[in-house]
């Protein structure tokens, strides 16, 4: 007997019929389930964005892959009951700020669990090329990843005291710091390119 909290297994075939007055029909209905798995979007999970004075990142920045409709949540709950989403039209992140958001995609009337990614916006100093600077994961708890469009010269790890406690010669396009000697907390992250400079927050697990 399938009772209403009864998990379903996909490719079978139940049996239904209905009762009257304790009478059962004489027929039973074959009913086949077939259960569709919808995949989370895909995309990096964490996202810094290096903008220039005045500019803000908007969902429409958030580089995913989806088959499907998308749809964003500010908080893991939400995303789970498919309540508050974010109004993708007016939800914005400022320089200096990091959010985590947590995205669902729809195929048919099949939802997605969520995927969460946290997305950063630093400041671009003197003509870095607005999101060209890719800083990840973001919080990390060891090895952090840089990348530029161009060859990275140095990256300079400074506590919030202005302290420098790591810097390390690059001269490549991509580059891994290791930050695995550091203890829990905020740093700023200065990453030199083409006598170009950037700073970007970064928090250590």
């Amino acid at each position: 007997i399938v009772t209403g909290t009864t998990a379903l297994v996909s490719g079978t075939t139940y049996y239904a019929t209905q009762s009257v007055e304790g009478c059962e029909s004489p027929t039973r209905t074959a009913v086949t389930a077939t259960i569709s798995i919808v995949e989370p979007p895909a995309g990096e999970a964490s996202q810094t964005f290096s903008l220039e004075e005045g500019q803000e990142i908007s969902i429409a920045d958030i580089v995913i892959t989806a088959e499907g409709s998308v749809t964003w949540f500010a908080s893991e709950e939400d995303a789970i009951n498919n309540t508050g989403a974010i109004d993708v039209n007016t939800f914005t992140i400022a320089i200096g700020e990091t959010v985590t958001l947590y995205v669902v995609q729809t195929i048919g009337e099949c939802v997605s669990e969520p995927f969460a990614i946290t997305v950063s916006a630093v400041m671009g100093l003197d003509g870095f090329a607005a999101g060209a600077l890719k800083v990840y994961p973001n919080p990390v708890k060891d090895v952090l990843t840089l990348s530029y469009t161009s060859e990275i010269t140095s990256v300079t790890v400074y506590n919030l005291l202005g302290q420098q406690v790591l810097n390390k010669n690059v001269n490549q396009d991509e580059t891994q710091i290791d930050l695995s000697g550091l203890s829990s907390g905020a740093y700023m992250v200065r990453v030199v390119a083409d006598d170009k400079a950037a700073a970007i927050k970064i928090i250590k697990q």
